[in-house]
C-alpha cells in the first residue's frame, strides 16, 4: 500500500513540477527560481531540535536582512543544514543512538 501511495504521489509531483520547469526556464540569469521542482521529503523532528533550527533560521534570516540578502527556508537554509549533517555524521552517530 505504502509502495503504491508513493508512486501515485511521485506521479502527481511530476504533473505539477511540469509547469515549475517552463517557469525556470523562461527566467533570467541572476533570479533565483521555485523549489517546487525539487524532490521533497517529511520529517518528523522532536520538539527541541524543531526550535533549535528555527531559531537557527530566524538568525540567518535577520543577519542576511541586514546585509541586504534574501534567505528562504526551502530554497536556502534547509539544503545547506542538510549538507552539512551529511558531511560531518558518522555512522556509529546514528547507530549507536
Amino acid at each position: 500500500m505504502s509502495e503504491e501511495l508513493d508512486e501515485r504521489a511521485e506521479r502527481i509531483g511530476q504533473r505539477l513540477n511540469q509547469g515549475d520547469e517552463a517557469q525556470t526556464k523562461s527566467k533570467t540569469k541572476g533570479e533565483k527560481g521555485s523549489v517546487k521542482g525539487r524532490p521533497s521529503i517529511t520529517m518528523y523532528l522532536p520538539e527541541d531540535l524543531h526550535q533549535r533550527l528555527r531559531t537557527k533560521f530566524l538568525e540567518l534570516q535577520l543577519e542576511g536582512n541586514k546585509e541586504g540578502l534574501e534567505l528562504e527556508k526551502n530554497r536556502d537554509f534547509y539544503p545547506k543544514v542538510i549538507q552539512a549533517g551529511l558531511e560531518n555524521i558518522e555512522d556509529e552517530d546514528i547507530l549507536e543512538g
